[in-house]
């Protein structure tokens, strides 16, 4: 079984915000001020 990273919804100034652990960052080979598309396709997944 693969062990997936978890992390929390955080508030940075008014707005709310998501830390993407470093692993997740190097294994979808993203750079600080990437821009980041996301999706929902299941709500609260």
């Amino acid at each position: 079984m693969r062990s997936h990273p978890v992390t929390a919804v955080a508030k940075w100034g008014n707005a709310p915000a998501i830390r993407i652990p470093k692993s997740v960052m190097q294994e979808a080979e993203l750079h600080e001020g990437d821009a980041i598309d996301f999706e929902v396709q299941e709500p609260g997944v």
